[in-house]
């Protein structure tokens, strides 16, 4: 026995199925971003320290040359705290009002009307299936817009703490 998928049940009308394919779409570009962001977030991690361990500093470094360092890997730092942010879960979405689309909502709902209370917000989604859809797209669409505004300021952190080290490894 086959359970049917979303798309099986809103196929037949035009508008669910296109729901469900942006939907289908959000949730994609969402791994991506992730992945991007696990990959970027690894490379960060591991440069420094091949640099240090191959860094061979004079034995009376330059002011400048050290303060143009510490300050790109300061920066470099805030890239990292950027990826790190695009990596973490989000607990909410930006979406005031009604609808369950997101574990939030459930424990919302959950707390304030108990059990009986999600089962009426499920099966409220389930009257409109391409309204619930249409929202779980909107609540996700924001989420993947926060990761990917989190990974542009990374890669500009990251890029302007690459450009401090380096000019403060030539000033050394």
């Amino acid at each position: 026995m086959t359970v049917p998928t979303l798309v099986d049940t809103v196929e037949g009308n035009g508008t669910g199925y296109a729901a469900s394919r942006l939907l289908t779409f959000v949730r994609e570009d969402l791994a991506r971003a992730d992945t991007k962001a696990s990959v970027l977030l690894s490379f960060v991690l591991a440069l420094p320290a091949l640099v240090v361990s191959s860094a061979r500093l004079p034995d009376r470094p330059s002011t400048v040359g050290v303060a143009l360092l510490a300050l790109g890997g300061l920066v470099w730092m805030f890239g990292a705290v950027s990826l790190v942010r695009a990596i973490l879960p989000r607990c909410r979405t930006e979406r005031d009002g009604p609808g369950i689309t997101f574990y939030a909502d459930v424990l919302e709902i959950h707390r304030e009307s108990g059990a009986a209370g999600v089962l009426a917000a499920v099966t409220a989604a389930g009257v409109e299936p391409a309204a619930w859809l249409v929202t779980q797209t909107v609540d996700l669409s924001s989420i993947l817009a926060r990761k990917y505004r989190c990974i542009r300021w990374g890669v500009s952190w990251l890029f302007l703490g690459v450009v401090g080290a380096t000019a403060g490894l030539l000033a050394v």
